[in-house]
């Protein structure tokens, strides 16, 4: 008897158990849900999440297996039945107005928006030649199991590759992406036309003059960012730093900005020496309301030609130039902030 083992990813819907190979998962995203309106955008009828610059079509597990969806609450703690008809239903972070005009019931921990519990969690899946992201509940530890066969009953529903008996004798179902993506009905050729048109129109406008504003990090590498999402540029000195475990906080005037340093999260070199003061750039359009620390606010200077993409690349590097002589790692501000906030939320 031959039985086959295989890594996977553990991982609940509506209360269910099931496994995914690891060799069908790309990564995880978890997203907020008073973010879903910024994060989640639809084609044709049916929702994609934006990813790094990619648009990929996102299927609810529970949809697909005709589960009954279901929230946690978030003062009893009990499931109860969702009657939201999509994920973007989950209304965004309440407005001026609104906070205004409370309501009891939207305040304190009974706001739905603001509790973990009903923040999205997506598994990345890749199938022959695409990605598409798969909406769970939770997802639990990565696990060797044994694989065993399907019973006849389940053999035509194309989502299962198998099951497996977990640890407390309990039987999970082994996902098939590829199954998935089928019985979802995922119009990958909409997407990747929308993608390409979007791609055809930044090329179009690469070539165009953006005013660029040149700092460092108090290395020999030279930074710039798109001015137009430069809010403005605060003067600090180091005794307002203020660290509560892997955060920074800059202390203004009775009021505290989380603040990120670049080396902590691009791959770039670490300064040997903290200047005692410093530059603190705010972005424009910050939801996530973070400041990023700058040794020397050098200079502006202006880009006209295309970015070399593929030389230095990560999440939160656009790409590179030659500016004034000097290569200059360019920020993807957007992308910089989001990675910040998940490893703070981790």
């Amino acid at each position: 008897l031959t039985l086959a083992i295989i890594p996977t990813l553990i991982v609940s819907s509506e209360g269910r158990t099931f496994a995914i190979p690891q060799v069908g998962v790309e990564e995880l995203v978890r997203i907020r849900s008073f973010e879903l309106t910024q994060k989640i955008e639809r084609i044709q009828g049916a929702e994609v999440m934006r990813l790094r610059g990619k648009l990929l079509p996102l299927v609810r597990l529970s949809t697909v297996l005709e589960l009954v969806p279901t929230f946690i609450h978030p003062v009893s703690g009990q499931r109860l039945p969702d009657r939201r008809a999509r994920w973007s239903d989950r209304r965004g972070k309440p407005s001026d107005t609104e906070s205004e005009n409370k309501d009891e019931r939207r305040t304190g921990a009974q706001d739905r928006r603001s509790n973990t519990s009903n923040a999205v969690k997506i598994v990345v899946l890749k199938t022959e030649k695409h990605l598409y992201g798969l909406v769970i509940d939770s997802v639990y530890e990565s696990e060797e199991i044994v694989v065993k066969p399907l019973p006849d009953y389940l053999k035509t529903t194309q989502c299962y590759a198998g099951a497996t008996i977990m640890g407390d004798g309990k039987v999970a179902l082994i996902l098939y992406p590829n199954g998935i993506a089928n019985k979802a009905g995922l119009r990958f050729s909409e997407i990747d036309q929308k993608t390409i048109s979007e791609t055809d129109a930044v090329q179009n406008t690469a070539t165009k003059p953006r005013d660029i504003l040149i700092f460092n990090n108090g290395t020999a590498e030279r930074f710039g960012l798109d001015l137009s999402h430069v809010a403005r540029i605060e003067l600090a000195n180091a005794n307002q730093i203020e660290k509560i475990g892997i955060r920074e906080f800059l202390n203004r005037n009775n009021t505290t900005l989380p603040v990120i340093r670049l080396h902590e999260f691009l791959p770039v070199n670490t300064p040997e020496n903290s200047p005692e003061e410093f530059f603190v750039i705010i972005p424009r359009d910050n939801h996530h309301n973070l400041g990023i620390i700058a040794t020397q606010v050098q200079d502006t200077t202006v880009l006209t030609g295309p970015l070399e993409e593929k030389q230095i690349k990560g999440a939160g590097i656009m790409g590179s130039a030659i500016l004034d002589n000097h290569l200059t790692i360019l920020l993807d501000v957007p992308s910089l902030l989001q990675t910040a906030a998940n490893r703070f939320e981790a």
